[in-house]
């Protein structure tokens, strides 16, 4: 390609990886190449950027699908939570800080461990793996830690979203 002309490559092309891999650049499509199709710009045959390219994504929908979770979440009369397949605990509604007794930062971005026992924790998050992969609900006992160290028997469900 001659000096000045335009071509289409991966922003990661001047470090030298895909010359390195030998690869030219529509490869980054590819599944078996890391780097991502959003990141192309197009350049200059000395590799210096000639411009960028931004990709727009319409958030509506999926700020909708939140909204409208986070609502069913808060305006349950019982307790709910929600946690990662990792056992941390990402949102919980007002009943169960009023049930364990703690303040949202004391338990929000905590282990499960931190109000369940570590045995329990395991069971528990393999039952959610599972209700995960098979998309199904499940039924759990658990038994829950106070902030003043009082356990609390409650039957749950488990269910994925």
């Amino acid at each position: 390609m001659k000096r000045g002309s335009s071509r289409w490559h991966c922003a990661k092309w001047s470090n030298g990886c895909h010359a390195e891999r030998g690869l030219e650049p529509s490869q980054c499509e590819r599944r078996d190449h890391p780097h991502e199709p959003e990141r192309f710009c197009p350049a200059q045959s000395d590799g210096q950027p000639i411009g960028v390219v931004g990709i727009l994504r319409d958030m509506r929908e999926l700020n909708k699908a939140r909204a409208y979770a986070e609502s069913l979440i808060k305006e349950r009369a019982g307790p709910v939570f929600v946690s990662d397949l990792e056992g941390k605990i990402l949102q919980a509604n007002d009943a169960v800080f009023a049930l364990l007794g703690f303040r949202p930062d004391e338990l929000i971005e905590q282990s499960l461990s931190h109000i369940i026992s570590p045995a329990e924790t395991r069971e528990f998050l393999a039952a959610l793996r599972e209700v995960v992969e098979r998309g199904v609900t499940a039924n759990a006992r658990l038994n829950p830690r106070s902030a003043s160290g009082e356990v609390i028997p409650r039957p749950s469900t488990l269910s994925a979203a």
